[in-house]
């Protein structure tokens, strides 16, 4: 379990710097559109785009940050940490396919959300069970 918190913090906190690369439209676009694939089109943030963008990054910091500093703590609170990481990640999971249903044109590595997501629950439920 201290495994998983640590990687997938680690992970977290990545991911965290790479959303706040992304305030930069040029950045975004590369990310979104040549380096994942995830859209189809020249990505642009749009209205809300960095607001979302704060918000997930920040999110992602605190997440990550917490999931780092659980491996320190006694074994019943990386459990505790470790349910709502996976509880987390099926949220995540459930609005990223409702909300891949809407524009801007998905490319291909969109649907890596259906491989990540899975991935990273079934990691926290082995993970717990050992």
């Amino acid at each position: 379990m201290v495994d998983f918190l640590l990687w997938i913090g680690l992970y977290n906190l990545l991911g965290s710097l790479v959303l706040f690369t992304m305030h930069n439209e040029h950045v975004a676009d590369w990310v979104m559109r040549r380096g994942t694939e995830a859209v189809a089109v020249p990505y642009e943030h749009g209205p809300f785009g960095r607001l979302w963008l704060w918000w997930a990054a920040t999110a992602n910091t605190f997440m990550g940050a917490v999931m780092v500093l659980a491996t320190r703590w006694p074994t019943v609170v990386q459990r505790e940490v470790c349910v709502a990481v996976i509880a987390l990640y099926g949220v995540m999971y459930v609005v990223c396919a409702i909300g891949g249903r809407r524009r801007p044109p998905w490319g291909r590595g969109a649907l890596s959300i259906h491989v990540l997501r899975p991935s990273q629950m079934a990691w926290g439920l082995w993970a717990l069970s050992s």
